[in-house]
């Protein structure tokens, strides 16, 4: 044991002071407040050997006790302290100097920065800053490590796998699609009043046409013949959508242990799997070690450490912020690293001895500026050169998404306001294909792309309130199967605006009151979801022809980001819709430009104006 005099100890904290780039201690166990900010190895040093402070002499040491100091590191995580012990200090010096890191750490300090951030030359090891970094990890994954190691809970059930003919004919034949003469408003919702009649429903139900899935695929794989297309799950987990496009060769971008287990139970093998979050729960590590997922994202040290906690075999991609500022919904908030980060992440994933093989990025959701993708494949390129130089085997660019997709009058596909030939450009002039980078694969991750304009919903009208508005004209609410808890949060979360038409199952005509005069019945109208929440409201003051109980409004081109973030808000099933499935002869545009003029309806005013104007 050893007694120090509580000026030297001073000294000690004056001397580490401001040296950021070191593992900083706050709770060193001692009975004297100068040891606070004292970093632990220079402290233990200079204690122990007397020895490499400016000034020590032996004055410093007296034989009178005044207090006991004992080096054992410990961390402050929700009331309760952890240890980190001799043993894993050994075994993080030992990893510092035997990992390919070593030869290049330099954590925030590497000379020649360019334009962007990104690092030009490196520094020599510093091996007690790379130390610092490995016991911060360690701190940082006792807990999360802990819970690694728990067995599964009894509510983590795996979904069993099946093995499944993934052909087109197949999916038809397991999805009992029924074939329908085209994907046109006129179509879909006569084979709606059949359903309604056939089954006698009364809660909501959605008509999905998979002939538009194929035709949206075939469009990407045309325009974007070298990027293979990985379905963003959560934009609509549909497992009809999701058959389809497995049978027609896409992978599946997914975010969850759920999302992986529902692909995987559909007959999908994992290698055409990326687990695309960033920031993930210790049930999705050991989903990727369960089911062999071979990529998985991150944007942080705090990831690094947790992935080599967890002993996990993966294949990293770095994902960059690379915000497209005219995106409906930008992402860059919550995920994506700075580009002033990468240096840092990649010195950090080299120390650690983790396999880096690409970078990702996401411009936005629905993006609207198409040269926001060459930009981010910019910085993608030259953090590929970078990484490249410090020894990592870089093989993949993720493109994530942000791509819209409709249909033109004569059946063609539409990705505006995207353009994959701006994006098929950029790669062919940032990453051409010439072997620069041996074996590269491409991908990107569409949801809204895919899933928003094969699927029609339909909900039941099933109360109705007469009264007058401010002017005295007559106004009418009515009450529909679905709202904002359900397939509707898309107002208040994504800018939704979903046009609407409307079936009346005891009329003849294909579509309700066609060729009458529409100007004569429309009537002021607010309608209303089921809940007891007086916010609920879907559309409000629009002109509608009158409904009566039992009819239905139509919401066509309502896949993405409806249906997915649905719950059961006041015991309401929302969140479970009945899903037909269908197959479109023909490709066309939703509706006709008479038919968007007379019996399309759609607010006057943004969404989200619904919400904040009630």
């Amino acid at each position: 044991t050893m007694w120090v005099n509580p000026e030297f100890v001073a000294r000690i904290d004056r001397s580490t002071q401001g040296m950021d780039t070191l593992t900083r201690y706050d709770d060193v166990n001692v009975e004297h407040d100068a040891f606070a900010h004292a970093d632990l190895k220079r402290a233990a040093i200079a204690v122990e050997d007397h020895v490499g402070i400016p000034g020590a002499d032996a004055t410093m040491i007296t034989s009178k006790p005044r207090f006991q100091r004992r080096f054992q590191a410990r961390y402050r995580r929700s009331g309760t302290s952890f240890s980190v012990q001799d043993r894993d200090l050994v075994a993080a010096l030992e990893q510092v100097k035997s990992t390919r890191g070593a030869a290049t750490y330099g954590v925030a300090h590497h000379e020649g920065h360019g334009a962007n951030g990104l690092n030009s030359a490196h520094r020599a090891t510093d091996v007690p800053t790379a130390l610092g970094v490995m016991v911060r990890g360690l701190a940082d994954t006792v807990g999360f490590k802990d819970s690694l190691m728990n067995d599964n809970c009894e509510l983590e059930q795996r979904v069993a796998t099946r093995a499944k003919a993934l052909t087109v004919d197949s999916v038809k034949q397991a999805f009992a699609v029924k074939p329908i003469a085209s994907r046109r408003l006129v179509d879909v919702h006569a084979r709606a009043a059949e359903l309604v009649e056939e089954h006698s429903l009364e809660e909501n139900f959605c008509i999905v046409d998979l002939a538009t899935v194929k035709a949206l695929f075939d469009h990407h794989a045309k325009k974007l013949p070298r990027v293979r297309p990985h379905y963003a799950v959560k934009c609509l987990p549909d497992r009809g959508i999701i058959s389809m496009l497995a049978a027609l060769g896409a992978g599946f971008d997914c975010a969850s242990q759920g999302e992986v287990e529902l692909v995987t139970s559909l007959g999908v093998p994992t290698e055409r799997i990326i687990l695309a979050h960033p920031v993930k729960r210790p049930c999705d590590l050991r989903c990727i070690a369960e089911h062999n997922v071979p990529y998985t994202t991150f944007d942080s040290v705090s990831e690094l450490h947790k992935i080599l906690a967890s002993k996990v075999n993966v294949k990293l991609v770095l994902r960059i912020r690379a915000d497209d500022p005219m995106a409906r919904l930008p992402l860059g908030a919550k995920y994506g690293a700075p580009l002033d980060k990468v240096n840092e992440l990649l010195s950090v994933a080299a120390l650690l001895n983790l396999d880096v093989a690409g970078v990702s990025f996401h411009v936005g959701s629905s993006s609207r500026n198409p040269d926001a993708y060459r930009n981010a494949i910019t910085y993608a390129r030259q953090i590929f050169d970078q990484a490249v130089s410090m020894g990592f085997n870089m093989h993949l660019l993720d493109l994530g998404g942000g791509f819209t997709g409709s249909f033109n009058a004569d059946g063609s596909v539409s990705e505006a306001p995207s353009d994959f030939d701006r994006v098929r450009q950029a790669l062919d002039e940032i990453f051409p294909d010439d072997g620069t980078f041996p074996g590269l694969q491409i991908i990107d991750e569409p949801g809204r792309y895919f899933a928003q304009a094969p699927v029609t919903m339909a909900c039941l009208v099933y109360g109705k309130r007469e009264g007058t508005t401010d002017e005295g004209e007559r106004h009418v609410d009515y009450y529909i199967t679905d709202g904002l808890y359900g397939s509707f949060n898309g107002i208040i979360y994504d800018g939704l605006d979903l046009p609407t038409y409307f079936l009346q199952p005891n009329k003849v005509a294909p579509l309700a009151c066609d060729g009458e005069d529409y100007e004569k019945l429309k009537i002021s109208s607010t309608v209303y979801g089921p809940t007891c929440d007086s916010l609920d409201c879907v559309m409000r003051n629009i002109p509608l022809p009158e409904l009566s109980n039992g009819d239905w409004l139509m919401f066509p081109d309502a896949g993405a980001y409806t249906m997915a973030g649905a719950c059961d808000f006041n015991g309401i099933l929302c969140s479970k819709y009945h899903c037909f499935y269908v197959y479109g002869e023909e490709m066309a545009r939703t509706a006709t430009d008479r038919q968007l003029q007379e019996i399309v309806y759609s607010n006057d005013r943004p969404a989200c104006e619904l919400v904040q104007n009630r």
